[in-house]
């Protein structure tokens, strides 16, 4: 998995198309959207509103619903994300990179806010001290 659970459960929350969301997050992960949808249980999202949705997008990968045991599985072709979306892996590994530095950016700023909000309970807590001995 390249993304942390936190990073998949946001970023299909934030979605505007969850269920096309599950399918780019797999393909970021080099997974499978079974796994995705795991992750993002185990984080506690509502997958319930995707309902048979989930179940359709997976269904590519095995049998359709008219095909017998004895039938063997139809191929279908496997898109990749410059593929679907137009554009060249370049431009793509140049977005990736991107997102890449911009969640470091949030990491580190979310280190400084978590620093600093520990500061201002500690300097709280002093005052709060110092304010009960008059």
């Amino acid at each position: 998995m390249q993304m942390t659970n936190e990073e998949i459960a946001v970023s299909y929350r934030d979605a505007k198309d969850r269920t096309a969301q599950l399918s780019i997050l797999a393909e970021l992960n080099n997974c499978t959207v079974d796994r995705i949808v795991d992750e993002l249980k185990t984080a506690g999202a509502d997958m319930r509103e995707l309902g048979p949705r989930v179940r359709t997008i997976e269904q590519r990968k095995g049998k359709s619903k008219g095909q017998s045991k004895g039938q063997s599985k139809s191929k279908t072709k496997a898109y990749t994300a410059a593929e679907l979306l137009g554009q060249t892996e370049p431009d793509l590994t140049a977005l990736s990179a991107r997102i890449d530095a911009l969640l470091e950016q949030r990491d580190s700023a979310e280190k400084e806010l978590h620093t600093i909000s520990e500061t201002l309970a500690k300097l709280l807590l002093k005052m709060k001290e110092g304010g009960s001995d008059d």
